[in-house]
């Protein structure tokens, strides 16, 4: 694990969000926002019909980047992250095949003009 260079006190998880992968010990408050995700997934897909999901920032606040896709991988759809830090993506690459959920990754280098077609997904 590299070392931390704290440089952002506005947002740490900026310089931090590694150590997330090495400890993916959460919050209590992330794991309750997670349950109301979940629970708002669930009225989702019962209402539309999703096949593909997009999840753009993969990075997040808090947590291991890509974690709000895992709930739809278990709901068998074909997740698909973009991220643009290559040492973010192998690791995100690493933990879904911990989770054995197939996912594809790409890198997003503009972070601005999403690189697929309308209604993609």
């Amino acid at each position: 694990m590299t070392p931390i260079k704290r440089m952002n006190t506005f947002l740490p998880i900026l310089d931090t969000w590694e150590s997330y992968f090495h400890r993916p010990d959460e919050g209590l408050g992330t794991i309750y926002e997670r349950f109301i995700l979940h629970r708002l997934f669930q009225k989702i897909a019962a209402s539309d019909s999703i096949a593909n999901v997009l999840e753009v920032p993969s990075f997040g606040m808090t947590g291991i980047s890509g974690i709000n896709s895992v709930w739809w991988a278990k709901s068998g759809r074909r997740i698909t992250m973009l991220d643009w830090n290559e040492s973010r993506i192998r690791y995100i690459r690493k933990t879904w095949a911990r989770l054995n959920f197939p996912v594809q990754i790409v890198f997003w280098k503009s972070g601005i003009a999403l690189p697929f077609k309308d209604e993609s997904f």
